[in-house]
């Protein structure tokens, strides 16, 4: 009577299983030449599953399967964040993969900074406004690198205008013994105050 009974249910409880995805698909990879360009750039992705499809967005928010199924090389002329998603049949989706192109900002007319620690050193003056986004090599000379309390950049426009955020770039790499910052604080120089003020900041928390 035992056997009877627990037969259907092993049975059952085995096509359930089954019937659910269990693998994730391995997150697309974006290639582009940098994130930063003049006039226009494009992005590709590289994706290799047999049966799986890219979506992407160009507007920060993440991919459905009803978004756009990328097929070719992207072009982009303007602002954008893009993010890309695999989805394919009885696997997970992916994890998000993403990247934020920037054109050509204001124009500047002087930058310094703080003196790097010389294994992140360069002899690149414009190091911080060539276009040229850094890469997770951390040695290819498109980082600076410090081992101080205290890092001050100073940035000059050409003309007086009015700036809506300022990007900045951060590498994280904790088994290079590279870590972010405990924060950043951006000032502008107040004409009418004569003094620097403090315009935003950013907290990192550290685990």
């Amino acid at each position: 009577m035992i056997k009877k009974l627990l037969l259907p249910f092993f049975l059952f409880f085995i096509q359930i299983s089954f019937g659910q995805p269990s693998f994730q698909l391995a997150p697309p990879m974006l290639k582009y030449k940098s994130a930063f360009f003049s006039g226009s750039t494009s992005f590709e992705v590289i994706f290799n599953q047999p049966g799986s499809q890219v979506r992407y967005t160009l507007n920060g928010k993440e991919p459905t399967e009803n978004d756009l199924l990328y097929s070719t090389s992207v072009p982009i002329t303007k602002r954008k964040q893009v993010k890309v998603k695999a989805f394919g049949k009885n696997f997970l989706p992916s994890e998000i993969v993403s990247a934020t192109f920037i054109k050509d900002g204001k124009e500047i007319h002087l930058v310094s900074f703080s003196k790097p620690n010389e294994s992140f050193a360069t002899s690149k003056a414009d190091i911080l406004n060539d276009n040229i986004g850094g890469i997770t090599n951390h040695l290819n000379g498109t980082w600076l690198g410090y081992d101080i309390d205290t890092v001050e950049i100073n940035i000059s426009l050409k003309n007086r205008e009015t700036l809506n955020y300022v990007l900045i770039n951060l590498l994280q790499d904790e088994n290079s013994w590279i870590f972010l910052p405990e924060q950043i604080l951006v000032y502008y120089y107040n004409n009418k105050q004569k003094a620097f003020v403090l315009a935003g900041k950013e907290l990192f928390t550290h685990e």
